[in-house]
């Protein structure tokens, strides 16, 4: 029986309880209003006959920017054209532990699956008319199989953890790095001066690097992190810009950045979660997040990347002259079956791009 019930009151119990029965802890206070409210998602859920729901499958809306080939099909505009569409995040896919052993290409979660994919977007080829361009995930080794076995995704990305050593001396305030401590609301009261700045640093990102990523702009910034007292939002000027007042930042603004701080007994660290900055300043607003790490008293600074985000990320980490070590996730970033040719090593994502972070 595959439904997706009107009573989201019922509907977030139910949800609740499968991920504390699949994942063995409780969803953090906020987790269903943020996924299925604030990000819009959409699901499918499978019920047994007595009504208990026993399989979920979910996506969330992202907005990409990217080039004509990233759209997949259908575009007739020049390859380096810029284009802007919308595709799903998959997410919350859970199967109560008592019925993981039932996987076949004919059994329920496959239908459930399938179904959630053909109405959104094709799970074979792609459905004429559809709101979402393709689907993509980040699925950890066994689910990837069973996606693969059930013909429904493949592979277009290893990803990958980079790691900066961080010595709080060697990473005192040079004498170019200005970071300022954001807030949404700061964000939000010049939304327009501060998207268009977004906008031409992604689409420089895309262009130069022939890449995918997602849209940047303030709402994406205010839903993502805004409201969290663990997430650190900062913005990167040059040290003689100002940036008092709020219509300075089209002019001063050269990067932004999100940190989490993680403490494990003595240790401290620094997540880079995500970062954007103007094509010519990269280098510096990676000295300038490694510097607001080293003041928050981490002794690394680490940032979770697809493939295409940590080859830049090395090639800017040795223009800053700043060491780093990379090392292999155990997950991997997949896509739809017949959008994953055009996608391979094309997709730009970090830290913050996942909904586990």
């Amino acid at each position: 029986m595959i439904l997706d019930p009107a009573d989201t009151t019922l509907h977030e119990a139910r949800v609740r309880a499968l991920f504390r029965d699949s994942f063995g802890h409780e969803a953090p206070l906020g987790w269903f209003d943020w996924k299925y409210q604030v990000q819009r998602g959409v699901s499918r859920q499978l019920l047994d006959s007595h009504g208990q729901l026993i399989a979920h499958y979910a996506g969330f809306p992202r907005r990409m920017i990217g080039l004509a080939q990233h759209l997949v099909e259908g575009s007739p505009e020049a390859l380096d054209t810029v284009s802007e569409f919308e595709v799903l995040q998959i997410g919350d896919v859970m199967v109560a532990p008592r019925h993981r052993g039932v996987f076949g290409r004919r059994g329920s979660f496959a239908a459930l699956a399938r179904d959630f994919i053909d109405e959104h977007v094709g799970s074979q080829e792609p459905i004429a008319n559809r709101s979402y361009r393709w689907i993509y995930g980040f699925p950890n080794d066994r689910h990837l199989k069973i996606g693969e076995y059930l013909g429904l995704y493949a592979p277009v990305a290893s990803m990958h953890e980079l790691v900066w050593p961080i010595s709080p001396l060697q990473y005192r305030m040079s004498h170019e790095a200005n970071p300022i401590r954001l807030v949404a609301d700061r964000l939000l009261q010049d939304q327009t001066s501060f998207d268009a700045w977004s906008r031409k640093a992604v689409e420089a990102l895309v262009k130069t690097r022939g890449v995918c990523t997602g849209r940047r702009n303030t709402l994406w910034w205010d839903q993502r992190f805004g409201g969290h007292d663990h997430y650190h939002l900062f913005g990167y000027a040059k040290k003689d810009s100002l940036i008092e007042k709020v219509d300075a930042w089209g002019s001063s603004l050269k990067g932004i950045f999100a940190l989490r701080f993680h403490q494990r007994g003595a240790q401290r660290s620094a997540e880079l979660l995500d970062m954007m900055a103007d094509l010519d300043t990269w280098s510096e607003t990676l000295r300038c997040a490694m510097h607001c790490a080293a003041e928050g008293g981490a002794h690394e600074m680490r940032c979770w990347t697809s493939r295409p985000a940590a080859s830049f990320f090395e090639t800017i980490s040795e223009l800053a002259n700043v060491q780093t070590n990379i090392e292999t996730l155990p997950f991997l970033l997949a896509s739809g079956i017949w959008s994953a040719p055009s996608l391979h090593d094309q997709l730009w994502v970090m830290g913050g791009d996942t909904d586990f972070r």
